[in-house]
């Protein structure tokens, strides 16, 4: 009798007990599934973007380009020049503002020493010829004459040699056509004294030496654009860094040209090539790379990679195994690398369903 008691006891407090248990198991995974969604209702990437033969692209309708501001081109390859690469830096133009002040006074004594020693040797023909002539004129005024003409003339030479010691450490220092701009004036020495212009040297790779420098080149500047540059002089030697072969160009002054800062240069030299000019605005980077994005159909759009060792002279890059009249995108490439790598949104449907 007691035993049943005792058992009937413990059915009493046991059934809550269960209940409540089971109760707080239902609650606690309500929650667990509202936290965690069901991962199939999750697309695996951006709806816009899909997976064709191994290759992501990304998808978007005509509307949306026009609002992304997607615009392409069909890039056609063409017969372009082979470019020497080579390293340029900016001269500061101090030291030949120095020298042209120099040789600007070493002229004016020249000329002043000149005057005098023509005037000295006039007179000195007029007193000799007098005193051939027995004409009041003695032999010491023609030796004085004679002392004042060499002294005048020895003046002169020295002149001289200043003036040529001058143009002599411009050719060592900046090349011929400085050195000739300096003695006879140049429309590009004036540019490069009243900063108006920018002196540019490049240096080639060792063992690359090339007979008639190209007349037009390039240099990449920092911001990824490029300033066209034209041919000067020959540099009279070579670089000390490299021990290359060194070239002398001007450019238009720039504050994006600061003055002892490395800039890369492309020479167009050599045999012709086709290849393809991709715009600089039509290039993203991404992990390190440079890509394109190009369009295979009026609405897909897939990522490329080029190469980069062969810039274009107007900003850009030579491509070339891209295909012929392949449509590219010019701008907002980098829209379409957003989109690419969006991250996926979770679906609207929870499954709520109160």
């Amino acid at each position: 009798m007691n035993k049943r008691l005792v058992s009937s006891r413990r059915s009493r407090w046991l059934i809550p007990v269960v209940l409540v248990s089971m109760l707080l198991i239902g609650a606690v995974s309500l929650i667990s599934i509202g936290a965690h969604p069901d991962i199939e209702k999750q697309p695996a990437v951006p709806q816009r973007v899909s997976i064709v033969d191994g290759v992501p692209g990304v998808a978007l309708d005509l509307p949306t380009q026009a609002q992304m501001g997607v615009v392409t081109a069909i890039v056609k390859k063409g017969s372009e020049p082979l470019n020497i690469q080579g390293y340029a830096i900016v001269r500061d133009v101090q030291g030949l503002i120095d020298l042209r002040n120099s040789y600007t006074k070493a002229k004016a004594d020249l000329d002043l020493a000149t005057i005098r020693a023509d005037v000295s040797r006039k007179s000195l023909e007029r007193a000799q010829s007098l005193f051939k002539d027995q004409k009041n004129f003695s032999a010491a005024q023609v030796e004085a004459a004679e002392v004042a003409y060499r002294s005048d003339e020895a003046a002169r030479l020295s002149a001289q040699s200043n003036t040529n010691a001058v143009l002599m450490t411009t050719r060592a220092q900046w090349g011929n056509a400085v050195a000739l701009g300096i003695e006879n004036g140049s429309p590009e020495l004036t540019g490069l004294l009243e900063h108006q212009l920018a002196l540019v040297d490049v240096s080639l790779a060792p063992g690359i030496v090339i007979g008639t420098p190209p007349d037009h080149g390039s240099v990449r500047l920092g911001d990824g654009s490029s300033a066209p540059i034209r041919f000067l002089s020959d540099a009279t030697s070579v670089d000390p860094r490299t021990q290359g072969m060194m070239l002398l160009y001007v450019t238009s002054a720039d504050r994006r040209l600061p003055t002892q800062i490395s800039l890369t240069a492309q020479l167009p030299y050599g045999e012709t090539s086709a290849r393809s000019q991709i715009q600089a605005s039509a290039v993203v980077s991404w992990g390190g790379a440079a890509w394109i994005y190009v369009c295979s159909d009026h609405t897909r759009f897939t990522r490329r990679l080029i190469q980069t060792n062969d810039p274009a002279p107007g900003g850009g890059y030579f491509v070339g195994d891209l295909p012929d009249e392949t449509v590219v995108v010019t701008q907002g490439a980098q829209m379409l690398l957003s989109e690419e790598f969006r991250p996926p949104t979770q679906s609207s449907d929870t499954g709520d369903g109160d």
